[in-house]
């Protein structure tokens, strides 16, 4: 699932950028449920609704689209 919502935040990064820049955005089933000022806040506000490992996590920048930074949910750092 969260590859699903990698492959489309980068087929679709430049509409995201436009509406999300420098944000953090909390995907499920492709779709934005969610975007944050931090990478933490996004982690800790979305695992509210919805189950750690069901959504991800990307941060819409330009200076990080090349690396490629990628949040899946099955992973969690230090986020009680």
């Amino acid at each position: 699932m969260a590859m699903d919502n990698y492959e489309y935040f980068k087929n679709n990064f430049d509409e995201l950028y436009g509406r999300y820049k420098n944000k953090y955005i909390a995907l499920k089933d492709c779709k934005v449920i969610g975007f944050y000022d931090s990478f933490a806040e996004a982690i800790e506000k979305t695992a509210q609704s919805e189950k750690l490992g069901t959504f991800s996590v990307q941060h819409c920048s330009r200076e990080e689209i090349d690396g490629y930074n990628f949040y899946n949910g099955n992973v969690v750092f230090g986020i009680a």
